[in-house]
């Protein structure tokens, strides 16, 4: 038979085949091969995509790649692995249709953090298989915009997102390690995990109300700094919190020796500074730790009844001071 453009050449078949009905038989002849080709092309992705159910044993044959073989692989993160082995290990881990793909040198070109993960926690884990791509796939894969956190709790009908999204992480950072966080340290939790710690802790969302208004009269720190320090003064006393809070906002009726009047002045001074600075190229930022730890401070003093005449934590030095857990 003759190559298919051929075939569209009606004159040329005309005089090979001749007859009344040469059209129409040239008609069937183009579309049986176009159903072959079709089918030929189906068949061959059939054999290229599958799900797996990829055991460790699979995953650690797959990871058995040569060095040339693994060279259009984003570097290795032990964080990213470590991330999904934990969520493998508690069952939390979904399939979500993403793939593990190969190139048609046989080359992993997506998914090493899954297979790691899959060895780390020795779980068994469904997966979709793409082999056979072209190698030049890997330019154009995991290029689309990640959801954020805030993302997430929009989708779920949540309102000031961004501010609860920090908050929640501030809120699990400090569950898990009772740390807060420096201003570009971000916690590591998955998106279920953080979800989860909203469900255990709906007491975040309405502290988002009271925050806005803090931070509107002390610009310090960060909105969903202000919701994660609202609400843990809210769990250890809801009516201190909410006098202690009223009162940084306004000042009204403190006596200069109130640990909330210093902390009200120490705040406004640095929002001040920062705002003389601003474009100077000089950092004079509060870190949220240290916004965290004034306020902590402030809020420990206030429910001892206690007296200052200026408020200050020490980070660092000869002397640093513990990080003040509010009671």
């Amino acid at each position: 038979m003759k190559p298919r453009n051929a075939l569209r050449d009606l004159a040329e078949i005309r005089e090979v085949f001749g007859g009344d009905d040469t059209d129409e038989r040239i008609e069937m002849m183009i579309v049986t091969q176009e159903r072959t080709e079709q089918a030929e092309r189906t068949e061959q992705a059939d054999r290229n995509v599958s799900h797996v159910m990829v055991t460790p044993e699979i995953a650690a044959e797959w990871g058995k790649l040569p060095i040339s073989k693994i060279r259009r692989n984003r570097k290795f993160s032990e964080r990213r692995a470590f991330k999904y082995t934990r969520l493998m290990r508690v069952g939390l881990w979904v399939y979500n249709g993403e793939p593990i793909r190969f190139d048609d040198e046989g080359a992993i070109i997506d998914g090493q953090h899954r297979l790691a993960a899959i060895q780390q926690s020795q779980t068994t884990q469904l997966c979709l298989v793409v082999r056979n791509l072209s190698s030049d796939a890997v330019y154009v894969t995991d290029r689309g915009a990640a959801k954020t956190l805030g993302d997430f709790l929009s989708m779920r009908g949540e309102v000031t997102c961004e501010a609860l999204a920090a908050a929640i992480r501030d809120f699990s950072m400090w569950e898990n390690t009772g740390h807060v966080r420096e201003n570009s340290e971000v916690a590591q939790d998955s998106i279920q995990e953080y979800l989860e710690v909203l469900d255990r802790n709906p007491g975040l969302r309405l502290a988002t109300r009271s925050a806005e208004r803090i931070y509107r009269a002390l610009p310090v720190g960060g909105k969903g700094l202000w919701v994660f320090m609202t609400y843990v003064l809210t769990v250890i006393d809801k009516d201190d919190a909410g006098w202690f809070l009223d009162c940084l906002v306004d000042g009204a009726g403190l006596e200069t020796g109130s640990p909330v009047l210093q902390l009200r002045e120490r705040l406004l001074r640095a929002h001040i500074e920062r705002q003389k600075n601003l474009g100077s190229g000089r950092s004079v930022n509060l870190s949220a730790r240290h916004v965290s730890a004034l306020v902590f401070k402030a809020w420990n003093l206030y429910r001892d009844g206690a007296t200052i005449a200026r408020l200050k934590w020490v980070a660092g030095g000869s002397k640093p001071e513990p990080f003040p857990v509010p009671r």
